[in-house]
């Protein structure tokens, strides 16, 4: 599989928490499209992910490191099989949820 960088937050706290990390690329599901990542943004929930731990925990479960800059524009590289109005290699902009 594909690794792609991303910053993380494996534990709440601080921004001494945040590291860069490989991680393995997402398998696009029916519903969805992944994006070649060309701008993110930092906004204020993901501040109050990275700062409470109950919130935290919800999102990313007990094993799986948290993704922080949910809002995202690039390019689609890869389409899931029920995907009707998107096509592949144009850009984009949503809010993204790993």
């Amino acid at each position: 599989m594909n690794k792609k960088r991303a910053v993380i937050l494996e534990k709440s706290g601080g921004v001494e928490n945040l590291m860069m990390a490989n991680v393995d690329k997402p398998i696009t599901k029916e519903y969805e499209v992944l994006l070649e990542a060309k701008a993110i943004g930092i906004n204020p929930v993901d501040d109050k992910v990275r700062e409470i731990e109950e919130v935290l925990t919800m999102i990313n479960g007990e094993d799986l490191a948290a993704i922080i800059g949910w809002d995202v524009a690039g390019k689609i590289v890869s389409i899931g099989t029920n995907v009707r109005t998107l096509k592949k290699e144009t850009m984009s902009s949503g809010w993204s949820i790993f």
